[in-house]
């Protein structure tokens, strides 16, 4: 998963739903921060524009902190709207 704010961040998804997702980054992203979401879902690409709305801190290991973070999707193009739809059905 990567995140593209002015600068380019990876992490993990936790959690995806067709309104949004959690995520875990090692940057700290900032509540109304906008980013745009890729990603592979079940083999096909998905690209979306989210809006972070939830920041906590999560797991740490070896020192290492990791930020778990809600984001609501903003803008999907009907190829990744399509693509999240089947992953979220099959997934159910």
């Amino acid at each position: 998963m990567r995140l593209s704010l002015p600068n380019v961040t990876n992490g993990e998804v936790i959690d995806l739903s067709v309104t949004g997702a959690l995520i875990s980054t090692k940057t700290r992203l900032e509540i109304g921060d906008r980013a745009r979401l890729s990603l592979v879902v079940g083999r096909q690409p998905f690209q979306a524009w989210v809006t972070v709305v939830r920041v906590e801190e999560g797991t740490r290991s070896g020192g290492e902190v990791r930020y778990h973070t809600g984001v609501t999707f903003l803008s999907l193009d009907e190829g990744s709207r399509d693509v999240l739809q089947r992953f979220v059905r099959r997934d159910s």
